[in-house]
Formats: structure tokens, sequence, C-alpha cells
């Protein structure tokens, strides 16, 4: 029988989602080991996507086969208080956690006050921003968009690097923090950190508008070597074909803190 489940993690101290060599600790592999424990065998799992190191998920999905539905408490008591699986859910056999899925969305957070208490879900940035104006309207260039190889650190080893965007945009909910909102049908390589930065240099002027409407035609001028930091990254949302759930799933967690948008 084919399972779903649905979870949240914590990225701070993990390599990312996917397994790792060398000894280097993975949600995957912490999530796999788990089910092993509970299980008593040895279970595979595949993922919606893939994260940085030091990337959240508010919402993801994984999907695996079992005999038996495993028990969600005794899950959550073998996992460490970082990962959490909310539910679930069997699906038909054909059913696939990755290629199934229509849409992910992702959520930045930022914060220019410095605050010990935030500084694992949020990204910290040293200077406020000048012109945020400039930042909402390229959100409508990325939405006009298509092909983002020039925001993909190893387009090469993509088949293709058009994304559809559907949705793009900051919100500002107080002087010292902003949120970053990017939706769209797939996502290349560390390609929102990479947007966000670009975007952020674009409010301070450290790239001119043009410059940023060069990179998104492909005629970035140089490498890639300045990405945004990956701490107040979050993959919050997954969307998936109307075959597999029959419903849409809700995520049961925020992005962040409560208190960072009170801040």
């Amino acid at each position: 029988m084919r399972y779903f489940f649905h979870i949240s993690f914590k990225g701070t101290h993990f390599s990312g989602w996917q397994r790792q060599r060398h000894g280097v600790v993975s949600v995957q592999e912490i999530l796999e080991n788990a089910l092993q424990k509970v299980t008593g065998m040895p279970i595979s799992v595949m993922g919606c996507g893939r994260t940085d190191s030091g990337v959240h998920a508010s919402q993801f999905f994984v999907h695996f086969d079992a005999e038996m539905k495993p028990d969600i408490n005794k899950l959550n008591f073998a996992l460490p208080d970082s990962i959490v699986v909310h539910e679930v859910i069997p699906v038909s056999d054909e059913a696939h956690a990755r290629y199934d899925a229509t849409s992910r969305t992702y959520t930045f957070l930022f914060h220019t006050l410095k605050n010990p208490y935030t500084s694992e879900l949020s990204t910290y940035l040293n200077t406020p921003i000048l012109h945020p104006d400039k930042m909402t309207e390229a959100c409508n260039w990325i939405i006009s968009n298509h092909d983002f190889k020039g925001f993909c650190k190893t387009p090469e080893r993509h088949n293709t690097t058009f994304c559809e965007i559907s949705e793009c945009h900051w919100d500002f909910p107080t002087e010292n923090c902003m949120v970053f909102t990017i939706t769209a049908n797939r996502f290349l390589k560390s390609m929102v950190r990479i947007l966000a930065q670009d975007l952020i240099d674009l409010g301070n002027k450290l790239i001119s508008a043009d410059e940023f409407q060069s990179r998104l035609a492909g005629k970035r001028v140089g490498q890639i070597n300045k990405i945004a930091y990956p701490q107040g990254l979050y993959l919050s949302k997954v969307l998936y074909k109307s075959h597999v759930f029959g419903r849409e799933i809700i995520p049961v967690i925020s992005p962040g803190l409560t208190s960072y948008r009170n801040t």
C-alpha cells in the first residue's frame, strides 16, 4: 500500500531534504531511520522536492510503500523536535510525491533589525531596503518571464530551464521585516535564493533595472556568486493533481515565528 506523509521540518541543522553521503545528516535519512524503528522494516521515502542546507519546510510531502499504515504517534515520538508528521494519507499505488505535484510555493522571511529569536528562522539583512517599490515592480517582470537560466547555478544539469511562475510578490508587514512569496510549477537549483538576492540588490540600487531584466533574458554577466542566505526560506505549500488526494491539504504550520510578524 502506498502512503503520503504530510510533514514539516526545521532545516537549520540538516544538509537539506535529500539523503547525503559521508555522514552528512539529512531530513530524509532521519525520517527513514524513524520509520524503520517504528515498523521494524527498512522503508525508502520519496520527497516532493529537494531543499538546500538550512532551508525549512512548513509543508512537505513524501510517499512510501508499506504493508501497514505506520502509527503517527509512535513515529513522531521517534523523530526529533525539528521534524513532525501531521498526517498519514493512503493513496493509489501510482501516486507520486514529486511528479504529481502541480505547484510549489516558497516563502522567504527577512529582517533588518538584528533579533536573536529569529536568527534561525529568518534571514538577517544588515541594511534596510531603500527602494522596495523597485522590488515589487520587478515581480511583475518575473511572472511574465519563462526561462530562468540566468537564475540557476547549474543550468546544464536541467533538461529545461523553463518555469511557469503564477505568483510572485513582496509583503512588508513591519518596518523591519519583509516577506517574499513565489509559486511555480517547478524551480531550478537555488533559483529562489538567487532571485531574492537579485531583487534585494535591485531594491538597494546595487544593480539597475536594466541589469535585472538582462538577467531575466538569460544574459547574466559573470558567474552567480551571491545568493540569499537560507535561514528564512520555507517550502510553504505544495498542490497536487486532483486524483492524488481529492482535496487540498491545508498547511498546518505557517513559516517562521508568530512574534516575527509583530516585531
